[in-house]
């Protein structure tokens, strides 16, 4: 008898024990409810916290993936460095190494989306890491009278790259060494003097055409 009890004790310390460490998941932070869904795969879009907390109790038994709990991390840290970091504009072109005028106004709007969108990669050091516009490089070696055009080129691609930034970080990151390779090779700057050629082009065509209209109605006049 005497050594049953404590085997006894034992049981009904561990039962206890379940009990305590039962969760609570309307307890838990909005912010871990929201995890806990997307490690495993799943979302609860415009949900409640006590919806979120029922989803999350409902589903505890399905495997993490270890991809998406990756991710998460990723854009908690990133989130957190974002929070920290500070910059004005004028700050930002004193450490632009001079670049001056639409280049950089063009360089603080492709940074700004970037930021916004989780696009821009913080660095140990204080420092950040952001990709330049694409009529960047080449821009300065072009006449002024080329900055509506490109200007609305940048906004195409300040458009499509927030779009791109929506994509999932691990699937934007199958893709990004792609993209290097374009910029690197400079075929991204190829394409692009293809485009403005052909704008220049175009505008040329256009200009002529409009004076060789002028020019008709003062031919007529001279034979009358």
């Amino acid at each position: 008898m005497n050594m049953r009890l404590p085997l006894l004790w034992v049981c009904a310390a561990a039962g206890g024990a379940a009990e305590k460490t039962t969760v609570d998941y309307a307890e838990r932070s909005t912010a871990s409810l929201q995890k806990m869904l997307f490690v495993r795969g799943l979302s609860c879009s415009g949900c409640t916290k006590l919806d979120l907390a029922a989803k999350a109790e409902a589903t505890q038994s399905l495997p993490v993936d270890a991809r998406l709990k990756e991710e998460w991390e990723e854009n908690a840290a990133f989130e957190k460095a974002r929070k920290k970091f500070s910059i004005d504009k004028e700050s930002f072109f004193e450490q632009m190494d001079g670049v001056t005028g639409k280049r950089a106004e063009r360089m603080w709007e492709a940074f700004e989306v970037q930021l916004a969108g989780g696009g821009v990669e913080f660095e140990g050091d204080g420092t950040l890491r952001f990709s330049m516009p694409l009529s960047h490089y080449v821009s300065e070696h072009l006449p002024e009278a080329l900055d509506p055009a490109i200007d609305i080129i940048e906004r195409c691609a300040n458009a499509l790259r927030s779009a791109w930034l929506t994509v999932p970080r691990l699937q934007r990151r199958r893709l990004d060494a792609r993209l290097v390779w374009l910029s690197e090779t400079g075929v991204f700057y190829v394409l692009l003097g293809v485009l403005l050629g052909a704008i220049v082009i175009d505008g040329v065509q256009t200009y002529f055409s409009s004076r060789s209209r002028r020019r008709r109605p003062e031919a007529k006049d001279k034979e009358e």
